[in-house]
């Protein structure tokens, strides 16, 4: 069964290269800065993939417009013989202690939030974002924090 990818905050695609290699088909794109997804295009000018929906630097926001999506993957509902799912690495700087953990109050925490409500709409199959154990130390080194405070 073939595994239709989106992918959004791409980066310079690493994570999606890891995806394409263990045979899953990128099919969207979206990085908003224009440098990395230069440079995402640059590394991938001699590959024979090209995703189908193709490359974009819109806001993440912007495609939580349901016309927006439907004009952008009109193929999207046809859902036999395929699965689908977003891979992305939101930027989580925000829940880091170098970033005094703002959070999801943070400019770039709000982002996370952002994606899985993007994910929540879109009702997707799978669901991967290496930002997760950066948050889950955080967490942790937050709760440390916590109870040796309240020694």
């Amino acid at each position: 069964m073939d595994v239709e990818v989106f992918s959004f905050f791409s980066g310079l695609g690493f994570l999606d290269l890891g995806f394409e290699n263990a045979g899953f088909n990128i099919v969207f794109v979206n990085e908003h800065d224009k440098r990395f997804l230069s440079a995402y295009q640059y590394a991938r000018r001699n590959g024979e993939h090209t995703p189908t929906y193709g490359y974009s630097e819109k806001d993440v926001r912007e495609y939580l417009s349901d016309e927006l999506w439907k004009k952008t993957f009109p193929n999207y509902d046809n859902r036999e013989e395929k699965l689908i799912g977003f891979i992305g690495g939101p930027p989580c700087p925000d829940f880091s202690t170098a970033e005094k953990n703002k959070g999801e109050n943070g400019e770039n925490g709000q982002l996370i939030s952002l994606f899985l409500v993007l994910i929540s709409a879109a009702c997707l199959s799978i669901w991967s974002a290496y930002c997760i154990t950066h948050i889950n130390r955080s967490i942790l080194s937050l709760l440390y924090v916590q109870v040796y405070r309240n020694r």
